[in-house]
């Protein structure tokens, strides 16, 4: 239960793990930031304060709220063809038309200026 709604560790350099850790952080956001919370009020020391503060000023922010959205929506778009291209059985045919798939995705939001993401 707890993997399935925990972060991961950063490093991880697959598409598909960028992808479900911002639709974790998404479901989870104010919980980070309580965290972050109970860090600056308790924390060890000034430091870790210190980053709490610039963490939540940050995670608090129209630009990242933003931009974790925008790249929820990217990634929803591409995660079906990034997961594909991992398989060890991937056929080129089936690739192209994922791919075929994510353009027309990504030309639908270009045309709706990205309402149909919103819904």
């Amino acid at each position: 239960m707890n993997k399935k709604t925990s972060l991961r560790r950063y490093g991880d350099t697959r598409w598909g793990s960028h992808y479900v850790t911002i639709i974790r952080l998404l479901a989870m956001f104010s919980s980070v930031l309580d965290v972050l919370e109970i860090i600056r009020e308790d924390g060890m020391n000034s430091e870790y304060r210190k980053k709490t503060i610039i963490l939540t000023d940050i995670m608090e922010s129209f630009n990242f709220v933003s931009m974790l959205h925008c790249l929820r929506m990217i990634l929803a778009v591409t995660n079906e063809f990034s997961q594909a291209l991992q398989r060890k059985d991937q056929d080129i045919e089936n690739a192209t038309s994922l791919l075929k798939t994510s353009n027309e995705r990504f030309k639908i939001m270009r045309e709706n200026d990205w309402e149909s993401l919103l819904e």
